[in-house]
């Protein structure tokens, strides 16, 4: 094994990278592989074990190879011990997802995650207004991350300026980035919404006293319990989700992308499902080790594999 080297695994939605690695890492330094993942020998490994379970001497170095949002599952690159140092050809390796929208409502996370901002008409949608308008945002383009992300400013991730309370030192710039591939792997326009996602009618629903809603939904209302009940409606009707293919590169924010692409159809959405489907040369479901043998116990054999395919292709 060579002290390190690199897995994918499946992530399940929900959870946070950070909380992967640090459960990852409790379950590899309980197992017999502990020695063989840390530069040191076997009798120190012993002395180590004993320590108390805060001991720093029993950290087992890891790294992940470009994050994902707590909504999103898929291939998450993991490096262990000094192959974390080649974690960087990850980050800028291309990248493809499938990423399911729900039309109509913006969120102030731009998914589902977090607080319904706005609502808006998606009538007007069809499947080749959505394909054409698509075509403006393939190959380079230039686009503004969300403030619910971990892109640093002024030494801070900007998601802790706002768990913080703290207004942002400047306004968050648009930074290149390019997308190789974008289309609609499933159209469900007619078909599937916002009551699908039971998560989202119950958010939807207890939000229409708190959200911006077009005045071509409130119609030119002006008693606001006439508004709530127009949204409510509105949201009765099914708004419409769409499911995208996207391969990009490194900087590529989903969410963003589907926020910019409401936007230029006159439209608001949020992402709803989000799942990477590849990583450089990992692809899910064909080298990526399930997250749950890890919690089940079954995961020694498959991680033995796959780490020593890593050392059989890495120099």
């Amino acid at each position: 094994m060579n002290k390190g080297g690199i897995i994918a695994i499946n992530k399940p939605s929900g959870w946070v990278c950070t909380h992967i690695l640090n459960e990852l890492e409790k379950i590899l330094r309980k197992s017999y592989l502990y020695n063989q993942l840390v530069d040191i020998s076997q009798e120190q490994a012993h002395k180590r074990r004993r320590k108390s379970k805060d001991s720093k001497y029993r950290k087992i170095k890891l790294g992940h190879g470009g994050t994902l949002d707590p909504l999103a599952s898929g291939v998450l690159v993991i490096g262990i011990g000094k192959s974390t140092k080649k974690l960087k050809k990850f980050l800028n390796c291309t990248k493809e997802y499938e990423a399911t929208a729900l039309f109509g409502y913006s969120t102030d996370t731009y998914d589902s995650n977090g607080k319904i901002l706005k609502c808006m008409p998606w009538s007007h949608l069809t499947e080749d207004k959505v394909t054409k308008a698509l075509e403006n945002f393939k190959g380079n383009i230039l686009q503004k991350p969300p403030i619910y992300s971990a892109l640093h400013m002024k030494g801070k991730r900007l998601y802790q300026y706002l768990r913080e309370g703290i207004e942002l030192p400047e306004e968050i710039k648009p930074q290149p980035t390019t997308d190789d591939a974008i289309d609609i792997s499933s159209n469900v326009l007619q078909e599937q919404g916002a009551m699908n996602y039971k998560s989202e009618k119950r958010n939807l629903f207890n939000s229409t006293n708190e959200i911006k809603i077009s005045d071509n939904l409130s119609n030119n209302v002006d008693n606001e319990e006439q508004k709530t009940s127009n949204i409510r409606s509105s949201i009765k009707r099914k708004a419409p989700a769409v499911k995208f293919r996207i391969v990009a590169s490194s900087g590529t924010y989903i969410r963003s992308l589907i926020h910019d692409l409401a936007i230029f159809l006159d439209s608001a959405a949020h992402i709803v499902e989000l799942v990477r489907c590849r990583q450089g040369k990992y692809i899910l479901n064909e080298n990526t080790i399930d997250w749950s043998k890890f919690q089940n116990g079954d995961w020694e054999k498959d991680f033995l594999e796959a780490i020593s395919l890593e050392d059989d292709t890495e120099s």
